[in-house]
């Protein structure tokens, strides 16, 4: 993130927030482990912002969400796999043993001899390597046991008819560990020990006189044996050594009569009595349920495990303060200076024995606040920036919404999820084994796009329209890609270049794969290994073009957050003139894909209509220049019958048909006339663009910022050329494993990504049933690092119900092309895919998306209204090519009209209504 990003990320979120003295070394270690915790707690514990300073407190701050998640997906985990709990109490105390064996033998090591820094090192790796893994269990006890509150009070009040005062007071009793927390033991045993020095030592005896004592000597190794870690904080720990142990009993008694400390003694065991016999008689008094038993049995194990987990954490700590002072020491450092180095600087430090300079410690002591972001390396802000994100972290107005990611396992937590969000809803006909690659690949999309794009959620039935679900809003997971795009061009312009040539070289990679596909297929009947090599080939090149695919799915709408507002403030325009200017601008350097097609296809049929007139396609066949131009154009535009569902071959047959039907209704000059149109539209837009850069005074900042926008808008259209190449590839694929497996396309459609995979490597189908299910309506959650999910049935609806929801009646979006107009009325029809139904020309086309195949529709249309798009989409870059009217990016214009509304756009703010 940079600064712009962790401000408004600070401002847009609820945080808990802990304060603390610390060392940065600690934190470092603690939150660097939490990010990247998913391994074992299944949540995105991303990202952790923490602030240090020389002046304490510390700062740990985190996302609300992110620990509730934690709990929440332990306890889902648990109802169904019990022993799935103890299973991970048993790791992480096993990590616990390890640090405790690691400390034993480096205490033997540096018995036997002094430590050179190679083996300094060597055992401050050891120690890193078993922290961190411990760190990754730790994350899940960061809630306190807060998931007992949220998960298992309401159930036990609903099944109990309590308040929820009530079922608070039973549930903490019956969740109460079986054993003495930690601290009760340490203090008992310090009250034991200060009861046996009064008892054994003689007036007035000093603390040397008391160690001589073999007696008190055992009693008090005793006690440093178990509790050695007892005076550990986040900072620092101070060893327990048999004269200070000594020094503190004596303090004790000093303070209090034996007689009080017998008291505070009896009254330790006598409160742990009397809750285990409230216990006893609470569970003899209540009728609890098998559920009942289940969710009490999970709050005192977890209540147990938090209790274990301070033990674990001051022990990890002791162990680690203790050798970092003995590094410094080694260095000639002081603990302090030690303690403001990252894990990774220590390691750096003993590699190559070069320390930080002085002036950087000094940096760090006036407040330094880090970032910790699952896949990226820790950034590191200082003052004053430091100080303005923590300012932004402690305001205490009421915050936004989180988009941060939890594990959405059960239909409870998706519901909670939608209804707390704004949503980015898609709709377009389209299969359920693309959405599943396409989706699941932008969930873990973020090692290229640098954003965490997840969750996903898509929902497929045969009665179309699928379902796109994303977090919208001006925090949404599209806005963060587009301005984290934005964000590094600003830094270095060749970011923007080289991601654009990444995406470009997977495309020719596909290009490569099907050429070799078709030429082995034509060769060599396969067998079943044979067609799961080439699956899983063209699945990790496009899952790969996805990760790339994610950064354009806002349409070029960065643009119209980012660079149209500079514009507005540079040459003092308004916001329209400002969209009129960018737009021109930005439009790019050649006419888009699909006037291309839409040329060549036209040229196909002004030559059969000059040369030919009606003959039969058979006679036109045989026309070599006809014949050349017909390969020329399935060469370059196979692809332009491709949707999200199916791909149409495109013959020298197929193109003549329609032709044919092009023809019938067109005159020769009719057809010489748009050729014409569709050069002369780009070439005004290419002249108005020399035009306007001629009269504005282009400062070095605004040139950046429009090769920015050009080469965004270029790389949609670019993106929309390779989506459809690559569907084209991919949805042949799939007919041709379907007719393979002997059933339909529509069969093999309705195949997750890994059930596919699974059909070719077993030969297992899936049911009829199953099929059966699916076709009734399914929804898929993607999510980072998780397999996909999907929900069936009722919930599938209810689910559904819900995100579709909309409170909102009016339509306003982003003028992409005003056609020449200000406003004009027409008739309203919502289509989500050009077969949905009929429609008449002259009409408003309304849909989620413009795509290829919607081209024919667009230029029948009047106007076009989209729920989708930024300035770089689909329908705006056709609607100007063509010269329509259009707006874009309304969100919800599909779901407030209907079809036959008249409706009235105003196309000088973006504005829809019926009339």
């Amino acid at each position: 993130m940079t600064k712009d990003q962790t401000l408004k990320y600070l401002r847009e979120h609820k945080f808990d927030i802990a304060k603390a003295k610390a060392a940065l070394i600690a934190g470092d270690i603690v939150f660097s482990a939490y990010v990247e915790s998913d391994k074992i707690t299944g949540v995105n514990y991303s990202p952790v912002f923490s602030y240090f300073g020389d002046k304490p407190p510390f700062y740990q701050i985190v996302v609300q969400f992110h620990m509730d998640s934690v709990g929440d997906k332990l306890y889902t985990d648990y109802l169904k796999d019990s022993k799935s709990l103890n299973k991970k109490i048993a790791k992480h105390q096993a990590l616990t043993d390890k640090l405790d064996l690691f400390w034993a033998q480096y205490q033997k090591a540096k018995a036997r001899k002094a430590l050179s820094r190679a083996d300094l090192l060597k055992w401050y790796k050891q120690l890193r390597n078993i922290s961190t893994r411990w760190w990754y269990y730790g994350v899940i006890g960061e809630d306190k046991g807060q998931v007992i509150d949220r998960r298992v009070t309401p159930d036990f009040m609903k099944r109990h008819k309590l308040s929820q005062a009530q079922a608070e007071e039973i549930i903490n009793v019956l969740s109460h560990p079986d054993e003495q927390a930690i601290f009760s033991l340490e203090r008992k045993e310090f009250l034991n020990l200060c009861l046996y020095v009064q008892k054994h030592r003689e007036a007035k005896s000093s603390v040397e006189t008391l160690l001589k004592d073999i007696r008190i000597q055992t009693q008090v190794q005793h006690y440093i044996d178990q509790f050695f870690w007892f005076k550990t904080d986040f900072y620092d720990t101070k060893t327990i050594t048999p004269r200070s142990l000594i020094t503190d009993t004596l303090g004790e008694l000093s303070q209090n009569p034996v007689s009080k400390i017998r008291k505070e003694l009896t009254n330790i065991d006598k409160k742990f009595k009397d809750i285990h016999m409230q216990k006893q008689k609470l569970v003899a008094k209540m009728n609890l349920s098998k559920e009942d038993r289940q969710a009490i049995y999970f709050a005192q194990r977890v209540t147990h495990w938090v209790d274990q987990r301070k033990l674990g954490t001051m022990k990890n700590l002791y162990y680690l303060f203790n050798l970092l002072s003995d590094i410094a020491k080694h260095f000639g450092l002081t603990y302090h200076q030690a303690s403001f180095y990252t894990v990774d600087e220590v390691e750096r430090l003993l590699s190559t024995g070069k320390p930080l300079s002085a002036a950087e410690l000094s940096a760090r002591t006036d407040g330094v606040f880090l970032v910790y972001e699952k896949g990226h390396p820790t950034q590191t802000f200082y003052s004053p920036d430091s100080q303005e994100m923590l300012a932004a972290t402690l305001q205490t107005d009421s915050r936004g919404t989180e988009t941060a990611t939890a594990t959405m396992d059960n239909k409870e937590s998706i519901l909670k999820y939608l209804r707390g969000h704004e949503l980015d809803v898609l709709k377009a006909k389209g299969a359920l084994w693309i959405g599943d690659m396409a989706f699941s690949a932008y969930a873990n999309s973020y090692k290229v796009a640098g954003i965490n794009y997840s969750p996903v959620f898509s929902y497929f039935s045969s009665k179309f329209p699928f379902y796109k679900i994303v977090a919208a809003s001006h925090h949404g997971l599209k806005e963060q890609v587009g301005d984290k795009l934005y964000e590094e061009y600003l830094k270095n312009p060749e970011i923007l270049d080289k991601k654009i040539a990444k995406h470009q070289e997977i495309v020719r990679r596909l290009d490569q794969l099907w050429q070799k596909y078709e030429k082995a297929k034509s060769q060599d009947k396969f067998s079943r290994k044979d067609w799961l090599t080439w699956y899983a080939k063209f699945i990790d090149a496009a899952t790969k073009w996805w990760h790339y695919g994610v950064i354009g799915e806002d349409k070029g709408y960065v643009i119209d957050r980012r660079v149209m507002p500079e514009i507005i403030k540079r040459h003092q325009i308004g916001p329209e003139k400002a969209r009129e200017v960018t737009n021109i601008l930005s439009h790019p350097d050649e006419p888009a894909i699909f006037s291309l097609e839409r040329k060549s296809f036209l040229g196909i049929c002004l030559y059969i209509k000059r040369h030919h007139g009606t003959k039969s396609p058979d006679t036109l066949l045989k026309d070599k220049g006809l014949s050349a131009r017909l390969k020329n154009h399935i060469d370059n535009y196979f692809w332009s019958k491709t949707d999200f569902y199916s791909a149409q071959q495109i013959t020298p047959q197929s193109l003549l048909k329609d032709a044919a039907e092009e023809i019938s209704k067109r005159s020769l000059p009719d057809i010489k006339k748009e050729i014409i149109g569709i050069d002369k539209r780009f070439a005004h837009i290419l002249a108005q663009r020399k035009q306007l850069m001629r009269r504005m005074k282009l400062s070095p900042a605004d040139k950046k910022d429009l090769y920015f926008a050009r080469r965004v808008v270029y790389w949609v259209d670019q993106r929309k050329l390779g989506m459809a190449k690559h569907f084209y590839y991919l949805f042949n694929f799939l007919s041709d494993i379907a007719n393979h497996f002997g059933f339909t396309y529509h069969q093999a459609s309705q195949y997750t990504v890994n059930e596919l995979r699974n059909l070719l490597a077993t030969g297992k189908k899936l049911s009829k049933r199953e099929l059966t299910r699916r076709d009734a309506g399914v929804l898929l959650v993607h999510e980072t690092d998780q397999p996909t999910q999907m929900f069936s049935g009722s919930d599938s609806q209810e689910i559904l119900t819900v995100a579709l929801q909309t409170d909102t009646k009016e339509i306003k979006g982003m003028v992409a092309s005003t056609g020449g107009k200000k406003r004009l009325t027409g008739v309203a029809r919502i289509l989500f895919s050009p077969e949905d139904g009929k429609f008449n020309d002259g009409e408003v086309l309304v849909t989620s998306m413009t795509r290829v195949e919607f081209v024919p529709l667009m230029r029948r249309a009047k106007a076009i209204i989209t729920d989708e798009g930024g300035l770089a989409c689909h329908a705006a870059i056709v609607s100007r090519e063509m010269g329509l009217p259009c707006i874009i990016g309304t969100k919800n214009a599909t779901q407030v009209l209907k079809s036959g509304d008249k409706i009235e756009i105003d196309l000088e703010q973006g504005a829809v209504k019926a009339i």
